[in-house]
């Protein structure tokens, strides 16, 4: 199946980075977003090093999953009429990322050469190492398998 051209980029954040390093995947979530000449919808920690974020999506109440990211997305897309994303998001999240979208019904792609590096620094431990993320990611898609959410 041919996917229609895309309108816009989505990239959800991947780990809070501390002071204390250099590392930072949601730069290069930005960098690969901005290369892409598309208006962006992207979670905070990455609209912050955009160029020109078309929207960045956050609460007031603090923490935002993949899931709402992807919501507050489908909305903004649905309000410009646009049809078709890039997903942008790190390369051991952009599995969720997908099965997400899809159950939510947004159309979308992937763009090419993801960022694989991890924050040994970062505040949410499971983005710190492939390992955690791994024992993390696990315990996190039976939940979201559980509430209907993957």
């Amino acid at each position: 199946m041919q996917l229609a051209k895309p309108d816009c980029v989505i990239a959800p954040c991947f780990g809070i980075c501390s002071q204390k390093t250099t590392t930072d995947p949601n730069k290069d979530l930005a960098i690969i977003s901005n290369k892409i000449g598309l208006p962006i919808i992207a979670q905070k920690e990455v609209a912050d090093y955009l160029d020109s974020p078309f929207a960045s999506v956050t609460k007031e109440s603090g923490y935002i999953d993949t899931w709402d990211v992807l919501i507050m997305a489908k909305d903004i897309m649905e309000q410009n009429k646009w049809h078709t994303a890039v997903l942008v998001a790190h390369a051991s999240h952009i599995g969720r990322v997908k099965k997400q979208a899809a159950k939510l019904g947004i159309s979308y792609s992937v763009a090419d050469n993801l960022p694989d590096a991890w924050d040994a620094h970062s505040k949410q431990w499971w983005t710190r190492s492939k390992g955690l993320w791994i024992l993390r990611e696990a315990l996190a898609r039976l939940y979201l398998v559980l509430i209907g959410r993957l």
